[in-house]
């Protein structure tokens, strides 16, 4: 059986390297769109019970980057967003395996965000952006946020002596830990 040309993005990538396998059959692009269309399907109930498993952890962290969408009738693509929603406690003596789900939104705005964690109740870690903001108010159960401001080079020293102090008793249980930092 021969080796099979892959893309990673099938419009661009099926141009790139022609779709043929070793033996020269073509693949059409249309027939491509359509097995991934078929295998997002499939793989639906096992993302949705994915984000179900990690929204039932204590801690989450929650980020949001660009993807490029095509946007069909302009002959160019457009701006869309992932939203990663990741647990991975390794370094702190957790468990839990790691996983992360990835959910597309065509914006940024911060109500996606507080759809993707509709029935999560814990400790969520986000960067600082305002759209995030939504999510700390007082109606809304379980979401923790604290903002580091930082002002001037005297304070990035003293968080760093406070990184490495507290990085001693990273993958250690929590006992141990609480020694690191006394």
């Amino acid at each position: 059986m021969g080796e099979l040309c892959w893309p990673a993005r099938s419009h661009h990538d099926s141009q790139a390297c022609a779709l043929k396998t070793l033996s020269g059959i073509q693949i059409d692009r249309s027939t491509l769109a359509d097995w991934a269309g078929t295998a997002a399907f499939h793989l639906g109930p096992v993302v949705d019970w994915l984000t179900e498993h990690l929204k039932s952890s204590g801690k989450l962290f929650m980020d949001e980057t660009t993807a490029p969408v095509l946007d069909p009738g302009r002959g160019r693509t457009k701006t869309g967003y992932l939203w990663a929603l990741a647990r991975d406690d390794r370094g702190w003596g957790g468990d839990a395996p790691p996983g992360v789900v990835f959910t597309y939104n065509p914006s940024r705005a911060g109500a996606h965000a507080e759809q993707i964690l509709q029935g999560f109740d814990g400790i969520l870690q986000l960067d600082g952006y305002t759209g995030y903001d939504r999510l700390t108010r007082p109606s809304r159960k379980g979401a923790r946020r604290s903002r580091l401001r930082i002002i001037g080079p005297m304070r990035v020293a003293g968080i760093a002596k406070l990184f490495a102090l507290l990085g001693s008793g990273r993958g250690l249980p929590c006992k141990f830990r609480r020694r690191c930092q006394a």
